[in-house]
């Protein structure tokens, strides 16, 4: 996953992750551009069976930025 946060660019400052088990995985993202988010969850689902469960989110201060909380499990 961490592989695919870097391609997308969404890596660094403002993201972390967290390991719920085998199988789930906890992101928080700041200021993340939404169009990057929204290919790396399509990348998720396609290629790794991984969907999001749970989504929050809101705008970021920098126009087409996002904040959001996921939850992505296989």
């Amino acid at each position: 996953m961490i592989a695919a946060l870097k391609q997308f660019q969404l890596d660094g400052a403002g993201a972390t992750s967290e390991e719920k088990d085998k199988n789930s995985v906890s992101l928080k993202l700041e200021g993340k551009p939404f169009d990057a988010l929204a290919q790396f969850l399509a990348l998720m689902e396609t290629q790794h069976a991984a969907l999001a469960t749970r989504m929050d989110m809101k705008p970021a201060a920098k126009p087409g930025a996002v904040d959001a909380q996921i939850t992505l499990e296989r």
